[in-house]
């Protein structure tokens, strides 16, 4: 039975495509090492055991025997995310998202890596996935070939990882989330004491605030205007108002003044430290004009006194 085994030769036909009659396939390969033989290749194979020449004794002969084998797509492609070390946000690799803040970083970089058959993979951001802080429509992330995310402002959007289809596996797509979150800027005054002296009209020159943020250099600067408020007491719960809908002191006296930011698309509302405002007494100036000559018994000008 063994010799008999020996004597058996196979052989295949192979099609890319399902095939009704093998006959219209013209090339056969032999396979040389049956024990060993593997088919890896998605399609239609036409396998053929043939005994020897066909004869098996003076009183038997050997049909052959033909089966098909069928190898199609793996549909099990896997995607694996990957956050480049360089990166300053968080990586939260069980839900797939990545958080930064903007300004903290101008780019950073997620890839992918399909399991299966060193598949092509490519990146785009999700259609209407972008939203800015207020929730409305916005362009926050950009994406290119290789991976990397630039920052355009912040808010939320999805990126789409894709493994392309090869010959074997059919492709697939993961997503992750993206959160960038706006920067807290800095609101200061030069000084934290300001004299200003009375004018009799509300005081002048107080309004020198600047929003600051400690942010890459690609990263926008805070925009908007700053708005300064009056206090009566050290602690700033006591609004300024003059009675007369004024909000800006003008009688001498002591206040305090916070300076505050608004916030914009990419940053947060800020407020700066209480500074002291003293309104100090107008130092009066006094200047006369006199008169000089000989006397000539005739009336003259009185000398001019002016007090400003």
């Amino acid at each position: 039975e063994e010799a008999v085994k020996k004597e058996v030769q196979y052989s295949y036909k192979y099609s890319k495509t399902e095939v009704e009659d093998w006959s219209t396939v013209a090339n056969s390969t032999s396979i040389k090492n049956p024990e060993s033989q593997k088919f890896t290749e998605v399609g239609y194979y036409q396998i053929t055991a043939k005994w020897g020449a066909g004869t098996v004794s003076n009183n038997y002969t050997a049909t052959d025997a033909t089966y098909t084998l069928t190898i199609t797509q793996a549909d099990d492609q896997k995607i694996t995310l990957t956050s480049a070390e360089t990166n300053a946000g968080e990586w939260d690799e069980e839900n797939n998202s990545y958080t930064t803040t903007y300004g903290s970083e101008n780019t950073f970089t997620v890839t992918g890596q399909a399991a299966l058959d060193d598949a092509e993979i490519s990146y785009a951001v999700k259609d209407d996935s972008e939203k800015g802080h207020d929730g409305k429509t916005a362009d926050v992330v950009s994406v290119d070939s290789t991976g990397e995310v630039t920052i355009k402002q912040a808010g939320e959007a999805t990126i789409t990882v894709t493994a392309a289809d090869t010959d074997n596996v059919k492709g697939t797509s993961v997503e992750y989330t993206v959160t960038v979150n706006q920067a807290k800027p800095t609101v200061s005054l030069t000084d934290n004491k300001l004299e200003v002296p009375y004018t009799g009209k509300p005081i002048t020159g107080y309004d020198i605030a600047e929003p600051t943020a400690n942010v890459v250099e690609e990263a926008a600067p805070p925009t908007g205007a700053i708005t300064y408020t009056f206090y009566r007491n050290e602690g700033c719960t006591e609004k300024f108002d003059d009675g007369a809908g004024g909000t800006v002191p003008i009688a001498v006296g002591t206040y305090y003044m916070k300076a505050t930011y608004p916030g914009d698309k990419n940053y947060t509302s800020a407020e700066s430290e209480a500074v002291t405002v003293t309104v100090t007494e107008a130092q009066l100036t006094v200047d006369a004009k006199g008169y000089t000559d000989t006397y000539d018994g005739k009336p003259h000008d009185p000398a001019s006194i002016t007090v400003t």
